[in-house]
């Protein structure tokens, strides 16, 4: 049994990669760095600790793990402060040590518990106020505040800025808002389809504290249903099934010529390249209405009209050509990608289509939602 322990933890394939951990150890090695000379100035001169040990705990949580629920502002400062506290008071009010340590131990995880602030290292803290010694003794409440607030205070700024650096990090880890559609979920009679509140039942049937969010088993589940995806779909890439005939358009083409393509092609979207054929934006239909003036009775085609006509008057304040009005910010995919990749892409962007480039980011195809509906079906 032992045997299998150590085989499954060194087996473990569910860790981050090399990149990854050498990110959280830099990251850990800088705030730690910074928290201590920070705090070795303010507390310069002082019989106190300019580091409480527990910080090295959090440094673990803040910079390997800081989408955790331990992890999170409230958890880091209300589990330090609400545990030193608890601390301070037991080694103030039970003369046996050892039964102090023991209940400043368990009554900061309650407090933690019932304040929703749990953050192991807080445990750390509680004890530390009972067992760290006469200078701490000597501190009373002082201690709370210093060296423990002044230490969670620059964690927490490290944490702000280092974690909200580093790509693919987001600090604190507030839940963003999903879309849901019927090509989000997976297709077939067995399909399993539930929603958020199933998520919350379900975390509240474990009956014990695991340390993930819906938004996080949202995310797993994604991951896991795009790769069974992929699986059932097999070696389908946007090349294979993108149009390869895109209707594109430059720069400093007319929007009369844009508005005219659209309605030839009944498209609501043209790509704007230049001529190397990479992409510079994008001008859809809600681009064309956002320079239009739609507040009046008039139909969005009469007021198109009106609009491009607008524009052969040559009007110095008003937009002329594609480069004017086109959306910039353009979401591309590349040629090798799966086809369930874009998944996810069409329904959280809530979009409709797509350029799919090449590895030299010319514009090679157009991939839409309706086209990859059509193969999952």
């Amino acid at each position: 049994m032992a045997f299998k322990w150590i085989k499954q933890a060194l087996t473990d394939d569910t860790l981050p990669g090399h990149g990854e951990r050498w990110l959280a150890c830099m990251a850990a090695l800088l705030s730690l760095l910074m928290v201590a000379a920070v705090s070795a100035f303010f507390l310069s001169g002082k019989d106190v600790p300019i580091v409480v040990a527990s910080m090295g705990a959090s440094a673990v949580l803040l910079f390997a793990v800081p989408h955790s629920r331990f992890s999170q502002p409230w958890s880091l400062v209300g589990g330090h402060l609400i545990s030193a506290f608890v601390g301070v008071t037991c080694a103030q009010w039970i003369p046996d040590q050892a039964l102090a340590v023991a209940a400043a131990g368990a009554l900061a995880l309650l407090c933690m518990l019932y304040l929703r602030c749990l953050h192991p290292p807080g445990g750390a803290a509680a004890v530390t106020a009972v067992i760290g010694g006469s200078e701490i003794e000597s501190l009373g409440y002082l201690f709370v505040v210093m060296p423990v607030a002044l230490n969670v205070v620059l964690m927490l700024l490290m944490a702000l800025l280092v974690n909200n650096l580093i790509p693919g990090r987001r600090y604190p880890a507030i839940p963003k808002q999903t879309r849901r559609s019927p090509l989000d979920e997976p297709q077939g009679t067995d399909a399993l389809k539930f929603s958020d509140s199933d998520l919350e039942q379900a975390l509240r049937d474990m009956n014990t504290y695991i340390d993930v969010s819906k938004e996080d088993l949202n995310a797993i589940y994604g991951l896991a249903r795009m790769h069974h995806q992929k699986k059932q779909l097999g070696d389908v890439l946007c090349k294979d099934v993108m149009v390869r005939e895109v209707v594109a358009v430059e720069y400093g083409s007319h929007l009369d010529e844009v508005w005219e393509l659209m309605q030839r092609y009944k498209i609501s979207g043209i790509p704007v390249i230049n001529r190397a054929q990479r992409i510079e934006g994008i001008v859809t239909l809600s681009d064309l209405l956002r320079e239009a003036d739609v507040s009046s009775h008039q139909t969005m085609g009469e007021k198109l009209r009106s609009f491009i006509k607008q524009t052969q008057e040559l009007h110095s304040d008003k937009a002329e050509v594609a480069g004017q009005i086109m959306t910039k910010q353009v979401l591309t995919v590349k040629e090798e990608q799966h086809i369930a990749e874009l998944i996810p892409l069409f329904v959280e962007r809530d979009i409709h289509h797509i350029p799919v480039v090449n590895e030299q980011n010319r514009l090679v195809g157009m991939i839409t939602r309706t086209t990859v509906m059509g193969v999952l079906l």
